[in-house]
């Protein structure tokens, strides 16, 4: 006979949920701050960085086209490249970087 344990699988263990991916308050009472706080939350609850975010919204993955063409269309890379030139730190890394880029143009 063989014993009923022999049968008897492991429970597998609840795991929550890392974070609630809505919105518990209505986000137009939030302001700009707040609404990007809640993101930076979920992004570091999902065990990811904003630059996963921006770099996977941004791949050439058939999901991500719809994102890819409206960020490469919109002002957002100007914008963002603005913003790190204007960080002194962060302005030399960019001019380093982008060096051999501007000699091959």
């Amino acid at each position: 006979m063989i014993p009923f344990h022999a049968f008897h699988l492991p429970m597998p263990q609840y795991q929550p949920p890392v974070e609630p991916l809505i919105w518990i308050v209505n986000p137009s009472s939030l302001d700009i701050d707040e609404k990007i706080l809640g993101v930076l939350k979920i992004l570091r609850g999902l065990r990811m960085t904003v630059m996963d975010l921006m770099l996977h919204s941004i791949s050439h993955k058939a999901s991500m086209l719809p994102w890819r063409e409206a960020f490469f269309r919109s002002r957002a890379l100007i914008q963002f490249l603005n913003v790190l030139d204007a960080d002194e730190q962060v302005s030399e890394q960019l001019r380093v970087i982008s060096r051999p880029i501007a000699i091959k143009i």
